[in-house]
């Protein structure tokens, strides 16, 4: 029989998560390739003519933006429900742009994040290959279960989740975790965002994967 506290611990915990689907729903419902293209823009002109007038705090602010993206980027991929692709993708941008914030906080470092791209876009690349070979109504549609159907292409995409989220032993794995070392070692706070990202494309990843795979 659980205790009392493992009682108030569930109840916090399922109303911290309906309230972290609803904002996550929110956020997918305002992100739209408009957004995302005006983001960009904004970001190449502070590049472009933001150093002069910022100095210093130049990198941190343009971190913070970035991973503030990330996070909200993150939650838009969350927030969607039987579209595996579409979470994929946003995953992916959110999982690039948390690379480019920390890669601003120490550029002098920046070729460590070669690594981190480099496993991103492997993971990418076999989920994205893996979906391919499984139809686009059972992709399609929310807790279909593609296991008994597709069991091959439902583990190569459980491959490039566990690449993409950082498993161990992957390039995004040791990527990560360096470009993290150095960020945090002169902006500990903007680095808060990026451990934020990685939490929220981690659970995302294996959401859609458990919905795409079991049905659950």
């Amino acid at each position: 029989m659980p205790s009392l506290s493992e009682g108030y611990a569930e109840i916090f915990l399922t109303g911290l998560w309906k309230m972290l689907k609803s904002v996550a729903r929110g956020c997918a419902r305002l992100f739209s390739p408009f957004i995302f293209i005006n983001l960009v823009i904004a970001l190449l002109i502070a590049a472009t003519f933001g150093r002069d007038y910022l100095g210093d705090n130049f990198n941190s602010i343009s971190a913070s933006v970035l991973g503030l993206s990330a996070i909200f980027v993150a939650l838009g991929a969350l927030g969607l429900t039987a579209n595996p692709e579409r979470v994929l993708w946003l995953t992916g941008l959110s999982m690039g742009f948390k690379g480019l914030s920390v890669t601003y906080l120490s550029p002098q470092h920046a070729i460590h994040s070669v690594l981190y791209f480099a496993g991103i876009t492997g993971g990418f690349a076999i989920a994205w290959i893996a979906l391919r070979f499984i139809s686009a109504e059972r992709r399609m549609t929310e807790y279909a279960g593609a296991w008994k159907t597709n069991p091959m292409a439902t583990n190569f995409f459980f491959i490039g989740v566990l690449w993409m989220t950082g498993f161990t032993l992957s390039p995004t794995f040791f990527g990560d975790d360096i470009l993290l070392h150095y960020g945090a070692q002169q902006f500990a706070f903007e680095t808060f965002f990026m451990g934020i990202a990685f939490v929220l494309n981690a659970v995302t990843l294996m959401r859609s994967y458990v919905k795409l795979t079991f049905g659950r």
